[in-house]
């Protein structure tokens, strides 16, 4: 392991994990490579647009990803997204 990182654990669905398996043999990476990589620039433009929302740094404005907070994560992304293509169109 390389020095500063940790290992944690996660649920993934199990068509995201065998997707994983073969994206990480065909290239020869580890899969712990491939998530770090992913995340680090995911999580980036989410902690963006969470730091844009009213409450996120209170406890009841953190949320899981489950159910109804799903929706709302992903209107969230939704108009974040278009604001970027505004953005990027001149709008």
């Amino acid at each position: 392991m390389a020095a500063g990182t940790v290992r944690t654990s996660i649920s993934i669905p199990k068509e995201l994990k065998d997707e994983l398996d073969r994206v990480s043999s065909g290239l020869g990476i580890t899969k712990s490579a491939i998530v770090s990589q992913l995340l680090g620039e995911g999580l980036s433009v989410i902690s963006e647009l969470l730091s844009a929302m009213p409450g996120s740094d209170t406890p009841s404005g953190l949320r899981r990803f489950r159910g109804k907070s799903e929706e709302v994560i992903e209107e969230k992304l939704r108009q974040f997204r278009r604001g970027q293509d505004d953005l990027f169109r001149g709008k």
